[in-house]
């Protein structure tokens, strides 16, 4: 069971049409497998919970997984957890499986992370955002590596240590000895659980190679010291194929009945380069054909590692299953709803200006074209306060052209299947080709603001270009078109065909999945 990251339905049906996945990957489970026409996922459409919706079968109402950060019942307005690391209030397609005797690989898939009972298959390898060394540029005097500008190599990144750090030669500057501009990709620690996988991933040679430098590609853009739309394609190339790697170790590492795997570069694509409306900042149709060429590109690397996968294993005796939690959509704006809590004097922040003060009785966590807005615990006016900042919002956004397409209550929130108490007081939803203000963007002063995230989702999932892939090929799987369906259909799918029953809406016992790992190595 892969899932692509943001592999939209739309793209992968045209590219499929025009020929331009033609590696043996995609193609081959339009020919020989099924490829249904669309897989719609839960709403919010964003990563966390639809991946959590995938492995357990359910809505994101019943699993608590309702955004990528979340704030629990109770928890002061200046904590969060995040939906990648939350309790999940049903079973798990992992804990199913291993609860019935089964035995489960995982390669990053969301919430098998190895922290703790529940979140733990019999092995798997973590996926890690926090480098040992961060990417970034250099000028090296007396280089003794390559000097050919464009060429990549792995070099050691501190003294003593083994290759761990792509680097790539940017510029040769003139010298005795000459100097060369480089940029360094970032070293990052590969993490897998149990000991025993983690020495068998490093003994066969893995090294997490880093996520494409997004921010240095915004530099290039905004004309500062950067790199190139070349270097973060190749750096998103090698990202793929890493993916593939780990997914094709774990599944040799031990006797296996359910191998779940992940790759985000499609996803990362889409944010940095889906440039299609003449709406979105720095557009032309010289720069949007540009961005599109190098998003094929990323789509043909999949396809490749896709044919690698489909050439390991033998479909007489396995089913490949390939899922996409959400599709992506053009954005132009950027809406800042704490902007607004500030000036409404609900939002007042600490001095490093980001973390709420305990005075402030409101505080927004968004995700794309969603935004749960959540009140101080213990407001004695929560209701009042909740109704006065409808009225607010209604009417800002009415002076705006109505960015904010819905408002929902906790409550209210059972419309989208969202009804779940680490929901929001109050949910917001954007028109599509808005997007509120990410947590890790700067915080601004003003409300609204051109964006410079190109490619979104977390929209309602009617709107078919958030719709998701479903792909899938091998033993039991009859050749044809599926039509359409729900990804909460997706993990009883997954359970029949493993003889199992699907998990469960409630929470198993603790020691029901903690099954032994022989770790023993097979072709």
């Amino acid at each position: 069971m892969l899932s692509l990251d943001g592999a939209d339905t739309l793209t992968l049906h045209r590219l499929y049409k025009e020929g331009k996945l033609d590696a043996g990957g995609f193609a081959r489970f339009f020919r020989e497998g099924q490829v249904a026409d669309a897989l719609i996922p839960a709403n919010p459409t964003i990563t966390a919970p639809n991946h959590i919706t995938l492995a357990t079968g359910y809505p994101t109402g019943k699993t608590g997984i309702v955004a990528n950060d979340i704030r629990l019942p109770g928890m002061p307005l200046a904590k969060k957890v995040s939906g990648f690391a939350a309790d999940i209030d049903t079973e798990t397609l992992w804990e199913a499986a291993r609860r019935q005797g089964l035995r489960v690989g995982v390669s990053t898939w969301p919430g098998a992370d190895g922290r703790g009972e529940r979140r733990s298959a019999d092995w798997g390898l973590k996926y890690t955002n926090t480098g040992e060394q961060e990417p970034g540029l250099r000028t090296v005097h007396g280089w003794q590596g390559p000097r050919k500008v464009g060429e990549w190599t792995l070099i050691p990144c501190r003294d003593g240590e083994a290759p761990g750090c792509w680097a790539k030669v940017l510029k040769v500057l003139e010298g005795d000895p000459p100097s060369i501009e480089i940029f360094f990709a970032g070293q990052y620690p590969l993490h897998a659980y149990p000991a025993e996988f983690e020495a068998a991933l490093h003994r066969d040679g893995l090294i997490w190679p880093s996520a494409p430098a997004d921010d240095l590609l915004d530099e290039t853009w905004a004309g500062r010291p950067g790199i190139d739309l070349d270097t973060w394609v190749e750096q998103t190339v090698r990202f793929s194929t890493f993916f593939m790697d780990a997914t094709l170790a774990a599944a040799r590492y031990s006797e296996w009945d359910l191998l779940m795997a992940y790759t985000p570069v499609i996803d990362e694509a889409g944010h940095q380069l889906l440039l299609v409306d003449p709406r979105q900042p720095g557009f032309s149709p010289e720069r949007a054909a540009s961005l599109d060429a190098a998003r094929l590109r990323v789509w043909q690397s999949v396809d490749r590692e896709l044919a690698r996968l489909l050439d390991a294993v033998d479909l007489r005796t396995t089913t490949v299953l390939v899922v996409s939690d959400h599709g992506m959509m053009p954005a132009h704006t950027r809406i800042d709803i704490d902007a607004l809590l500030r000036d409404w004097g609900l939002l007042v922040l600490e001095a490093d200006g980001e973390t709420p003060a305990p005075e402030s009785r409101a505080d927004s966590i968004s995700a794309g074209g969603m935004c749960h807005i959540y009140l101080r615990p213990g407001l004695p006016d929560a209701e009042r306060l909740l109704e006065q900042l409808r009225k607010d919002l209604a009417a800002w956004s009415d002076r705006n052209g109505r960015p904010i397409l819905r408002m929902l209550t906790r409550a209210q929130a059972a419309e989208i299947e969202m009804d779940h108490p680490n929901s929001g007081d109050l949910i917001l939803i954007t028109e599509p080709g808005y997007l509120f203000r990410h947590e890790s963007d700067p915080v601004t002063d003003a409300p609204l603001s051109p964006t410079d995230t190109y490619g979104m989702h977390g929209y309602l999932n009617n709107h078919p270009a958030v719709h998701a892939s479903y792909m899938a090929i091998g033993v039991g799987i009859r050749k044809g078109n599926p039509g359409t369906f729900r990804n909460t259909e997706v993990a009883g799918r997954v359970a029949e065909w493993l003889g199992i029953e699907k998990p469960s809406p409630t929470l198993p016992s603790s020691d029901s999945y903690a099954l032994p790992v022989r770790g023993v190595r097979v072709p």
